[in-house]
C-alpha cells in the first residue's frame, strides 16, 4: 500500500509544481507531435493533470482500483500494470 500511497503523493506534488510554474508542463506533458524526438515525454506524462478533477478522479481511482490490483496481484504485477498501462496511454494519444 506504500506504493499506492507514494504515486499519489507525487502525482499530486507534480499537480502543485504546475499550477505554481505552468511554464514548467511544457517539459512534462506529452505532445504527440514530440514523442520521436522526446519519448521520455510517455513516462512523464503519467504524472501530469489537466486541472482539479482531472487528478481527483485519477488518484481516486488509483486509490481503490489499484489498492485492490495490488493485493490481488502482489507489487510486482502491480508496477507492471502501472508502468505499462501509463506508457500505452501515451502510445495511443499520440498516433
Amino acid at each position: 500500500m506504500e506504493d499506492i500511497f507514494a504515486l499519489i503523493l507525487i502525482n499530486v506534488l507534480v499537480w502543485i509544481a504546475l499550477q505554481i510554474h505552468p511554464a514548467y508542463v511544457n517539459n512534462l506533458a506529452l505532445v504527440p507531435v514530440d514523442v520521436w524526438t522526446h519519448p521520455w515525454f510517455l513516462l512523464t506524462s503519467m504524472f501530469t493533470h489537466q486541472d482539479f478533477f482531472h487528478i481527483l478522479f485519477n488518484m481516486w481511482t488509483l486509490y481503490f482500483f489499484g489498492s485492490a490490483v495490488h493485493q490481488l496481484l502482489g507489487v510486482r504485477r502491480f508496477w507492471i500494470i502501472y508502468v505499462a498501462g501509463g506508457l500505452m496511454g501515451g502510445v495511443c494519444m499520440s498516433r
